[in-house]
């Protein structure tokens, strides 16, 4: 590992470049061909002269940069250069829908200069463009002054050749670039990036991490067999790119330059396939696509271990063994925390895969279930997920209003769960919104544990909402499974049975097996869920959704 000695992602980018200068460590993916190898010395050469330009901009140590970037070679190559220039980045990716979540990120975040992309037809162009001096301007920066994000001072922009000729693309005239580049000197306590919570609670969350956190963080990893795919977003928690920083492994990932669109599991999966990837990240809802997609073509490709998180774990997922892999990886992880715990499945113990299973917590992380007094339960109660980690962040990034939840020095996440006999532990996903009804109080993440057990159901999510006569009740959301045929009276047959179950008490956490929760309880069907680009649901607009079935008039936001 070149990067032992490393204590900044500076210094671990200068070591790789000097021990495997010609090692490709990126593969950006278009149309099922290669449409850029990178290595370390040429992500060394060409970060540094894009950190050389921002020095130039009037950009110094400790300023913050937006980039709002999808992942690209641009993309990868920007961030490393703001880095490279003593800045910080942090990612403003954006789509419809999300516009207040991007100005409150870049407000909190005190960004300094936002980096875009020129096509038009982005959606964080289309948000600047009314403050633009010149619209038209395809390179370099502008001065800027906006009221409602009063510390952005310049916009730079990032122009790809569109074939015209009219215009030299940010890429090549850095390759072009025959002046010096620039490599600061932070130190490991520096701040590097500020992470960002989408989405799930309709408030953006920033968790500040420094250049040492970056590289432990990564040490938490194993070593990845052979070409890893990844095609989340750069800069979500789980897809910065630690492999390389720590191991100089290929990471292959598909280029959204340009307006990023769905990708269908299929596409995402003749990607793996072509690249020869041997090991390959993808969030659970996308493997059980490719599994319902798959499961009578029988694929002559196999990875060797596909790592899944990020959402609830079904227990469908082991249908991946024998069909697409050899092994199936369990994760749970936190934005403020990093990697807790994983677990590897395979052919020999996949009977034994349960509903949520996360697996066991890894080397130096703890891990304990509380109640809403903080009190630990016994194995088997349901209550709040609480972790101690290493590199766990103790707050957010100018955000003194906003505390995280500590007891006796763990960390109270949001999301709910239990732990078995042995330690293993099984998370239901988010706590979500709550309902007190009488002495019993019901969290939304309860009722799509109950939903998830379902064979009908491949996907749910719950939230809170007033109906039109001012009754706050659940509003389930459902995908139902290829096929099945689900109606808000099947539901309740179904729920009904299940609240009269043993399996009841344990999902609802209820002192009773009382079914007055129907009540209270109402099913939406969708063909798909709304996402984030990291995979969670928007909360806001997913309430947005159900208001206009219920006959809402919605108010521009």
């Amino acid at each position: 590992m070149a990067t032992e000695s490393a204590e900044t992602i500076v210094e671990a980018l200068k070591a790789w470049a000097l021990k495997a200068p010609d090692k490709e460590v990126f593969r950006f993916m278009k149309d099922l061909e290669v449409y850029a190898s990178l290595t370390p010395q040429y992500i060394l050469q060409v970060a540094s002269k894009f950190a050389a330009r921002l020095r130039k901009y009037g950009l110094t140590d400790g300023d913050v940069v937006g980039n709002t970037l999808s992942n690209s070679p641009e993309r990868l190559l920007t961030d490393f250069g703001i880095l490279l220039a003593g800045c910080v980045t942090v990612s403003c990716e954006t789509a419809e829908h999300f516009s207040e979540q991007f100005w409150s990120t870049i407000r909190t975040a005190q960004c300094k200069a936002i980096l875009l992309t020129t096509n038009q037809e982005n959606h964080a162009f289309r948000l600047f463009r009314p403050f633009m001096p010149d619209s038209s301007q395809k390179s370099g920066q502008a001065n800027v002054q906006i009221d409602k994000v009063q510390s952005v001072r310049q916009l730079i922009y990032c122009h790809r050749d569109d074939g015209s000729g009219q215009e030299v693309s940010l890429l090549e005239s850095l390759e072009d670039d025959e002046s010096e580049g620039y490599i600061a000197s932070p130190k490991p306590d520096d701040l590097a990036t500020v992470f960002v919570t989408t989405g799930s609670r309709g408030t953006c969350l920033l968790i500040p991490r420094s250049h040492w956190t970056i590289l432990t963080v990564g040490k938490m990893f194993q070593k990845n067999h052979g070409c890893f795919f990844n095609d989340r977003p750069l800069g979500w928690v789980f897809s910065f790119p630690y492999d390389f920083l720590n191991e100089s492994s290929v990471r292959v990932l598909l280029d959204y330059f340009e307006c990023q669109k769905r990708v269908s599991a299929q596409d995402k999966w003749n990607v793996i396939c072509k690249a020869k990837c041997e090991t390959a990240f993808l969030l659970p809802q996308v493997l059980l696509e490719l599994i319902t997609v798959l499961r009578e073509k029988r694929p002559s490709y196999k990875v060797h271990t596909l790592i899944t998180g990020g959402q609830p774990i079904i227990q469908s997922i082991t249908g991946a063994i024998g069909l697409l892999t050899e092994y199936v990886k369990v994760i749970y992880f936190a934005t403020e925390t990093g990697l807790l715990t994983s677990a590897v499945v395979s052919q020999q113990n996949k009977t034994e895969m349960k509903l949520y299973y996360c697996g066991m917590p890894i080397k130096d992380v703890e891990l304990q279930i509380v109640n809403d007094e903080g009190e630990q339960l016994a194995p088997y109660g349901v209550g709040n997920i609480a972790v101690k980690s290493p590199t766990m962040a103790t707050s957010y990034y100018n955000q003194p209003g906003v505390m995280q939840t500590f007891v006796n020095g763990f960390y109270v996440t949001q999301d709910r769960g239990y732990v078995d006999d042995i330690g293993s532990l099984y998370c239901f996903g988010r706590a979500g919104e709550q309902l007190k009804l009488g002495d019993v109080t019901y969290y939304a993440s309860n009722i799509q544990a109950m939903l998830y057990h379902s064979p009908d159901v491949l996907r749910n999510f719950v939230v809170v909402v007033k109906d039109r006569d001012g009754r706050e009740k659940f509003y389930a959301c459902i995908v139902p499974v290829t096929g099945a045929r689900l109606s808000k009276e099947s539901m309740q047959r179904y729920c009904q049975l299940y609240l009269c179950s043993p399996h009841s008490l344990m999902a609802l956490n209820t002192s009773n097996n009382s079914t007055s929760i129907l009540d209270h309880l109402e099913f939406l069907f969708f063909d798909k869920l709304p996402e984030a680009a990291n995979g969670k649901i928007p909360i806001a607009l997913l309430k947005d959704m159900i208001r206009l079935r219920l006959g809402f008039e919605l108010q521009p936001r």
